[in-house]
Order: structure tokens, then C-alpha cells, then sequence
């Protein structure tokens, strides 16, 4: 499943404002620390009209994202005419647009996610080794200091 940022069909001329509008568009909206998004352009060419039908287009439901959710696989294997044209990809981080697009264009809580990083075995006897050589020499001080002004 993907999140559908625009999708239209039977384009002609090349005019995609000519083609049948099935999902509005909408920016990328990947959430605060949530790290990169690929986001993938497919165009196919087709020989004859596609129907839109209601199975392409979400029931309303609670969440917008339920809304755009699209199975590229499932479109895919009831149309086998369909064949790729060209396709385009980038990458997407969050920035302030994002934050104005939930609230203004989705009207949506923005999620906001802390990226937790497990420290790998090799990485986590350092940072033990480091802690203890830390507490250690603390300790050696505290001691030192003591014994001095007794």
C-alpha cells in the first residue's frame, strides 16, 4: 500500500489537467522525525479509456489517510493493458510546510516521532567502558579530595 499524493486518468496530449481527477493532489506531508520519504511518479500508456469506478476511490472514513491509501498492485492486475510509460522519484525530509499542511490542508494533528537508536553490541561495551572509566576516576577524586582536607 502506498499514500497517493495525485493520481488522474486517461491524460491525453500530454495535458495532465485533461485527465480525470481520482485522488486531489496533496504535498508529501512525511512527519517530523520520521526520516526520508521515496516518493515514486508512474505513468502508463494505455490504448483505450479507463472507467472510474468506485473501488478506486476510498469510502469515507475516519482517518485521510485511510482516504488515500492506493494499491498500485491491485489497480495494476485488473488493467494488465497497462503498460509503463516513464516514471520519476525523489526523496522528501520534513520541513515547516508540512506543519501547515496538516493543520490547514488536512486538518489533522501533526505526528512527531523521536528517532530511538539501539546501540549496536561493539557500540554499547564503549559507552560502558567510557561511563565506568568516567565514574572511576570521579570516584578516585572524590576520595583524593577527601583524604587531602582530613
Amino acid at each position: 500500500m502506498s499514500t497517493s499524493t495525485d493520481c488522474r486518468l486517461n491524460i491525453s496530449g500530454g495535458a495532465v489537467s485533461s485527465g480525470e481527477e481520482v485522488v486531489p493532489y496533496l504535498q508529501p506531508v512525511p512527519p517530523q522525525g520520521s526520516g526520508l520519504h521515496r516518493l515514486v511518479f508512474t505513468l502508463y500508456t494505455h490504448s483505450s479509456p479507463i472507467a472510474v469506478d468506485n473501488s478506486m476511490i476510498k469510502q469515507p472514513s475516519n482517518s485521510w489517510l485511510d482516504q488515500r491509501t492506493f494499491s498500485t498492485a491491485e489497480f495494476l492486475s485488473a488493467r494488465p493493458s497497462l503498460q509503463p510509460f516513464t516514471f520519476s522519484l525523489f526523496q522528501s525530509l520534513w520541513d515547516s510546510s508540512v506543519h501547515t499542511a496538516y493543520m490547514e490542508d488536512l486538518v489533522y494533528p501533526e505526528p512527531v516521532y523521536e528517532v530511538v537508536r539501539e546501540l549496536t553490541p561493539r557500540r554499547r561495551r564503549q559507552e560502558n567502558t567510557r561511563l565506568l572509566k568516567a565514574n572511576h576516576y570521579r570516584l578516585i577524586q572524590c576520595v583524593s579530595g577527601s583524604d587531602l582536607h582530613s
